[in-house]
């Protein structure tokens, strides 16, 4: 077995195969422009190490631009926007002591959209605001800054409702891609009536959020 390969059977069977995927990244963000191509590839083969979350995240979702000398700037403009939207609801007396951080978040995107109500209180419990809130919860620990957590939990709830038209295509794919991984489940979900019972339209409509923990969105 050559030295590499094996170094890299090593660090997997041991749990730190994330230093092999870390110098990967490493290599793609020092390409100008960055490949997104490169990036969503190595996202749906690879666990993402937490020291490139934050940054991964914000290429992918567009929040930062695929060229770092650029960085710096965008960054800041979307800090500024971030503190506008902060102070706004301030004046508009937002209570934030009433109500969560995530649930904030929420109140500064349907600002930001111009869909802000003065029952502000009703509008969080709305289906969509309760999953953007879950996402918020689950992406806290990646953010870098409070700015960062509002634009990454943005970016995937606006990536969530561009899936929402195919909810019932995904569910069907569901069922090809779990015969594919593991037949032998699938079948005995199957035998004993239990895949048709399975809400997977439902589960898709809640982003996942009600049945995987919240790691599971951080990676």
């Amino acid at each position: 077995m050559e030295e590499r390969n094996f170094r890299s059977y090593y660090y997997e069977k041991v749990g730190f195969r994330v230093v092999e995927e870390k110098k990967s990244l490493d290599i793609l963000f020092k390409e100008s422009p960055i490949d997104k191509k490169k990036l969503t590839h190595f996202t749906l083969r690879f666990t993402v190490p937490n020291t490139h979350r934050n940054a991964l995240y914000c290429i992918l979702l567009g929040i930062l631009p695929t060229y770092q000398k650029l960085w710096t700037f965008v960054k800041h403009q979307r800090k500024q926007h971030f503190e506008d939207l902060h102070h706004t609801l301030r004046l508009l007396q937002v209570n934030n002591q009433q109500i969560s951080k995530p649930q904030l978040y929420a109140l500064m995107k349907s600002l930001e959209s111009g869909n802000l109500k003065l029952n502000y209180q009703h509008q969080l419990g709305s289906h969509d605001n309760l999953i953007f809130i879950r996402i918020c919860e689950a992406l806290v620990r990646i953010a870098e800054s409070e700015s960062d957590l509002y634009w990454i939990s943005k970016g995937f709830f606006q990536l969530f409702l561009s899936f929402r038209p195919y909810l019932r295509t995904l569910a069907a794919y569901t069922d090809k891609v779990m015969l594919k991984e593991d037949e032998k489940l699938y079948q005995y979900l199957v035998d004993h009536n239990i895949w048709k019972d399975l809400p997977l339209e439902t589960w898709y409509e809640n982003a996942l959020l009600a049945i995987l923990p919240g790691i599971a969105l951080q990676k």
